[in-house]
This record gives C-alpha cells, structure tokens and sequence, in this order.
C-alpha cells in the first residue's frame, strides 16, 4: 500500500517538516527543510523497513473489513478501496504526504485511488459514485474542508477506529454504531392516555415487520421530559421486538455528529436488516439542521447528504424506526411528510401526573397535599419530579418539615429555570366554595348535571363579569368535578407577533384539549374576540376567524372568561350555548366569607360595626379577600384581625374605577 502511494502528485508545500516522517527515511532534524522530491526517494528506499511496520496492523484491520465487507457484501476492490481511506485517515505517513496534495475534483481522486491501488481508473469511478454501496450506507462521506482546498472523503472516526480494534465478530464490530435500548421504566398506566395510539402503532409495527414492509418511520416529539424515550421502549416491549439504539455519544462519552449519527443509522439498517427488529433514533435535532442557520456554502451544509437522498431514506429504510425529537419546527415538511405517522407527547393528563408524583415520591413521605400540588401543576413533567426524588434520596433527610422545604425549594427553582407557569396552591380560607359565587346562572345545579350526563360535557361556554369575581377558579372547579383535565391557556400564551403564527397557536390549543379530553380555558378572551369591525389588521380579524371555526369544530367543553363582555364579536357570542355573569358579592357574602378569615367570634356590637362598613362595599369579590390575606402573609402574619381584614378590604375597593370608598379610620397593623 505505501509503495502504491508513492505517485507525482501536484503538492502546496515543497518541504519535509513532519518529524515522524524525518525519522523514518534518516533525516536529522537540524538538517533544515527537505524538498518532497527528495523525501519520497528517501521513503521508496525505507520501503521494506515501513511495509514491515505496517503488516502488524494490516491482518486486524483486514479481517474487520472482511467481515464488514460480508455484511454489505462488498466486492474485493470496495473492501481495497475502505482499506486505503482507513489507512489514509489513521497511517501518520499517509496523512502528513496528502495532507498537501490538492485533490481539485472527483477525477482527480479517481486518478490518485487508481494509482495507489493499481486499479483502472474506470472501475474505481464506478464504485464511488453516491448511490455505490460504500457512499450509501455512510462508510464513506465527499466534504469540503474549511482547513485545506478541494475535494476530501472520510469515514466516519468511530468505524475507523472500531475497524482497527480487535473485533472477535460483526456484532462486536457493530457496537460502535448501535446498542440495544434499555428497557422502559414506565409502566402501561403511564401511558394510558395515549391508548388510541398505541393500540395503532401496535398493529401497524406487528404487521409492518411481519409482512416485511419497508419505509416504516414514527415521529415521537413534544417537549423535553414528557417521556417520549420512554413510551418508544414501552411499546416495543409490548410488541415483544427487540429495540435498538443508533448511538449518540463514543465509549469516550464523546458526541457523535449528526452526520456520523446518519452514517451509523444507513449502516444499522444493513445490520438488522434480515432480523426481527425496531431502530430508536433519539435527539434528531442534529440531523434534520435548520436551514436557516446553515449556510449552503458551509462546512455543515457540505457534510449534509441532501434532501433527496433523505427522502429515499425515509422511504426505503428495511427496519420500522422510531424517530424522537424535542422540537420540529425547523424539519423541513418534505421530511415530516415522509413520518406515516406522529405523536406529539406534552405533559400528561392530571390522573396520570397523580400516578407519577406517588410512585417517586411516596417513600418520601411528603404531604399529599404537595404531591396533589405537584399533579396540579400542568407544565411539570415527570423528569422534573424524577431530579426531585433524586435529590431527596442523596440528601436524606429524616426531618419531615425539612424534607417538605427542601422538595419545595427543588421545583420552584425547576419551574423557575425552565420559565414554566406555577398553579398556586389553594389552602385554609382560600379553598373554593361555590356559595360565594354571585352569578346569573345557578352552576351548583350545572355542575351534576354535566357529571350525570357525561355527553353533556361539549359545547362553549362564557364565563363574564369583574375581576376577582371566580370566572377562572369555578372553570378549574368544574373540571375537577368532571373528573377532566383542564388545558389552561391566557391570552398572552397564544398571541404571537409574527404573522400566522397565532392561527397556529389557537389551532394547537383545540388540537391539545381534543387528544387529552380536557376542559379548554381560554382566559382573558376578550384579546382574541373583540369586534372584528374595529380590527385595525387583517391579521386580527384571521385569528377571530380561526378561534371561530375551531370553536365549532371542538368537540368538548370550551370556556372562555373575560372582563369585557361588551367589546366580544357578535359571531362569537352566538357559539356561547351559555352565558353567565359574575358579579360582585351579595351583602349576606360579604358577610359570610368575612366570618371565615378572621380566627375568633364576634360580639353583638362588633358584628354591627364590621357588617355596617362592609355594606357600603359593594365592589368587593372573593378575590379581594385572597389578595388581602396572601398580602398579609409577606409581612409574617398567618392570621388577620377583623380590623386588619376590614381595611384591606376597603383599601382594595379603593383602587378599583369608579369607586372612591373614603376610609374609615382603622390603620392597618401590618
């Protein structure tokens, strides 16, 4: 091989510099530079000494080839081919003499494997060309590199390397590329909210790998920690087929490149080929690039294979892949296309964060009241509470009210690093009673009503009226009633600024409710359906347009609250089947939930002092009551007195429009 690499090639460099390569033909390093034309009459006569070195190599590798080659059934003069970019790549000498030879374009690599290989140039051209057997299944790769000029093929590090280790088989041989996929921690009734789709993929893979059909692919995606990696392990092990893994990282515990990553994935296909099999590809986010981050002219984009190679790809692949991703929104839709089928896994339904939150937790011995706190939480996914029980396990602690700080503290700064939306607790006095509802409708009668007749349980509702009046809490109210999750979402989470992509949001809202059966609140709705005569973009008026039209498509329960029922689209009001209007609290309301705040009794004389001063209120709200006492508890003071609570009160009314309640005296003691 090194004599056939001996050949007058154009080069950069006209001097011997390498130190290796000085000690091997004789030369003293203080001898100063050394023209190449001397250097290879130098190497041709150190030839027997260097093939002598190299034969210790040459059995290992060529016996990993060999095997390879039998895998992919490769001709002899592909395995010669292999062999001489292996040694190329990895033989110091080769690297440092065509280092600086220019190879300008494909014929001129032609001509160099010709010469090297003493093979006419015809058939080496035929053998690498994109569609040969060497170049589509990723053993080779054409790039550019940024570092020199030209044209330069690689093989992917970990292959080489493995080829060049010892290999007692072509499974041991495969390790570098694939692993099988550890067996899924989750159980059925974690997934149970995904039946319909499981019970789909679960004939379509059987009967899929049964009948030999090829271009099978399954996107998985949703965001990080929502047990995607999971629920792909679990199904195979339901479908009792082994799973394997295209690996991500070295036995380094070095990252793979996406590239490399797509070279290991053609390769795996070849492997199991002929078995009973599944691929998982995780974190594909590597190997679909944006294109609006890679420039067509660089490194990146070079090493890219190309979209019609990728679409073959996806519609030829022998063994049904998994594919799992936290984000596709930079998938090209020609690719999505190509997925028969896609789950889009969010956090799950409230019964089965209840199931997740006990089964790490409950050795813990934490309040059920904060794991009921962790499930109502519909942004926290199960990752998160599996660090919680992590850390609880590592720290130890014995103390019960120590363990409940420390799991406490764990989630906030969770939810805080991840900018995820925290579902207050409710407690004590601020524990929701319908009794203190002032509203047109009577929802004490609605609510076993929709429970007794569970088909009732579909068409949009409006909730309206003042701040503060309950619209939102009674929303939740009614789904835990209903035994139903509730899908929550605020004006400020769907309005985008970029064009479209509110219609989009909406869209995914209904899209979300409608797959996990959920109650779908719409707070703050006014946003979205003001009067669309008053639109100043046309952009507004297609996002009414859209909520609309998903509005009469939704087959659920839809609630809407909002401040300004006077402002909504006519239109809009019409898809209500029921309005109901929250108002500000009745005297004898007043009353009773002000008897609930405050600790002690009160004597004949106070009742007709406190009960005369909250009479003239008549803006208050039960969420004037929550306000005053969580305000209460910054300044330490877990309890309020009737003076205090009064004030508050008052002080309250004072900031809302058009009202000017003037104080009464009593000075708050907080």
């Amino acid at each position: 091989m090194l004599q056939k690499q001996i050949v007058p090639i154009r080069v950069f460099n006209d001097s011997l510099y390498t130190e290796e390569i000085r000690a091997l033909v004789g030369i003293s390093p203080s001898e100063g530079n050394i023209p190449k034309a001397k250097a290879l009459q130098l190497l041709k006569v150190q030839l027997p000494q260097l093939n002598t070195m190299t034969e210790k190599r040459t059995p290992r590798l060529q016996r990993n080839i060999r095997m390879l080659g039998r895998l992919l059934s490769l001709t002899d003069i592909e395995e010669a081919i292999l062999t001489f970019f292996v040694l190329v790549d990895h033989h110091f000498v080769l690297a440092d003499l065509l280092s600086s030879i220019v190879i300008m374009d494909k014929d001129a690599l032609v001509r160099l494997m010709s010469a090297a290989l003493s093979i006419e140039r015809e058939i080496i051209n035929a053998y690498v060309q994109s569609s040969s057997t060497l170049f589509a299944t990723g053993l080779l790769a054409q790039e550019l590199r940024p570092e020199r000029i030209g044209v330069n093929v690689k093989i992917p590090r970990g292959i080489k390397d493995a080829l060049l280790s010892e290999a007692d088989s072509i499974e041991s041989l495969m390790k570098v590329v694939l692993e099988p996929s550890p067996k899924p921690t989750l159980r059925a009734h974690d997934f149970e909210h995904l039946s319909a789709e499981t019970d789909l993929l679960h004939t379509y893979l059987t009967e899929g790998i049964q009948q030999g059909v090829t271009g099978i692919n399954v996107l998985i995606y949703g965001p990080p920690g929502t047990g995607k990696t999971e629920y792909a392990r679990w199904l195979a092990s339901v479908i009792k087929t082994p799973l394997y893994q295209v690996r991500a990282c070295n036995d380094s515990e070095d990252s793979i490149s996406g590239s490399d990553r797509l070279s290991y994935f053609r390769l795996s296909q070849r492997f199991l080929q002929c078995t009973t099999a599944l691929i998982l590809f995780d974190e594909i986010e590597d190997v679909f690039p944006d294109p609006d981050m890679v420039s067509p002219s660089s490194v990146a984009a070079q090493k890219w294979p190309g979209k019609l190679f990728i679409n073959r790809l996806l519609e030829t692949n022998p063994v049904p892949t998994i594919w799992i991703a936290n984000e596709i929104s930079h998938v090209d839709k020609a690719y999505l296309r190509r997925f028969d089928y896609s789950i889009e896994l969010a956090i799950p339904p409230i019964q089965v964060r209840r199931r997740i939150a006990k089964r790490h937790l409950q050795k813990h011995r934490l309040p059920p009241t904060f794991l009921e706190h962790l499930a109502q939480q519909d942004e926290l996914s199960a990752a998160q509470i599996s660090k919680l029980a992590k850390v609880l396990h590592v720290v130890g602690c014995d103390d019960k009210t120590a363990r409940h700080d420390i799991a406490e503290q764990v989630i906030e700064r969770s939810m805080s690093l991840l900018d995820q939306k925290r579902v207050q607790a409710r407690t004590g006095a601020e524990t929701y009673s319908l009794e203190f509802l002032n509203t047109s409708h009577d929802v004490s009668a609605l609510i076993p009503a929709l429970r007794s007749d569970q088909t009732s349980c579909r068409g949009a509702m409006c909730f309206y009226g003042p701040p503060g009046t309950g619209k939102t809490v009674l929303a939740h109210h009614l789904a835990s009633e209903l035994g139903m999750p509730i899908h929550a979402k605020r004006a400020s989470d769907i309005l985008s600024p970029y064009v479209g992509e509110t219609e989009a949001r909406i869209a995914k809202m209904f899209a979300h409710a409608a797959d996990t059966s959920a109650l779908l609140l719409l707070d703050e709705a006014d946003s979205f359906l003001s009067a669309r005569q008053g639109a100043k973009q046309h952009w507004d008026v297609t996002a009414v347009n859209e909520l609309l039209v998903q509005m009469e498509q939704f087959d659920g329960l839809f609630i809407c609250s909002t401040n300004a029922m006077t402002s909504l689209d006519s239109a809009a009001m019409r898809r209500f089947v029921l309005k109901i209007k929250f108002d500000y609290l009745k005297p004898e309301q007043r009353w009773r939930l002000f008897l609930r705040y405050i600790p002690q009794k009160l004597g004949v004389s106070e009742n007709t002092r406190f009960r005369g001063v909250l009479d003239t209120l008549t803006t208050l709200t039960p969420g004037d009551f929550t306000t005053v006492s969580r305000g209460a508890k910054l300044f330490g003071k877990k309890q309020l007195s009737p003076d205090e609570l009064l004030n508050g009160l008052i002080e309250e009314c004072k900031l809302k429009r058009g009202n000017a309640t003037q104080g009464i005296g009593f000075v708050l003691s907080y």
